[in-house]
């Protein structure tokens, strides 16, 4: 039994997610919104910033409760280096205001990248970016990655 117990010790733990993929060990999880004044426009009857919140807040929803999430926006604000829960991720992006800084996809790439990288020591890392993706804005996206 003790060896038993020291295998299963030792032993990456896993868990089946909704669609059967295996979600392995900890997660950190990359999450930017755009929130350039471009933002603003509408899809329907909500802005554009408005539908990225609302699809960002479910994101958490879909890991484990140990996962860890870090916020960015255009702001590149000090405090968006620090892991958050899901509950504190949530309630981050409620604070989310337009701004008329904007950021080409390369520097928010390097900035996710960085902070995953160098603040968490998680198995596996996920980005996600909610954007209106302009043209005039994103910069070049071959030099992404």
């Amino acid at each position: 039994l003790t060896i038993i117990f020291l295998v299963l010790a030792f032993a990456q733990p896993f868990m089946k997610g909704k669609n059967n993929q295996m979600v392995v060990g900890s997660q950190s999880i990359g999450i930017y919104i755009d929130n350039s004044l471009s933002m603003q426009n509408e899809d329907g009857q909500k802005s554009l910033l408005d539908l990225g919140v609302k699809t960002a807040e479910k994101i958490p929803d879909l890991f484990p409760s140990a996962s860890r999430f870090f916020f960015l926006d255009n702001t590149f604000s000090p405090q968006d280096k620090l892991p958050l829960s899901s509950d504190k991720f949530k309630d981050r992006i409620t604070e989310v205001k337009y701004t008329n800084t904007f950021r080409s996809l390369e520097n928010v790439y390097k900035r996710q990248t960085g902070t995953l990288f160098y603040s968490s020591n998680a198995q596996s890392r996920k980005l996600f970016w909610f954007s209106d993706f302009q043209k005039s804005t994103i910069g070049d996206l071959n030099k992404i990655g």
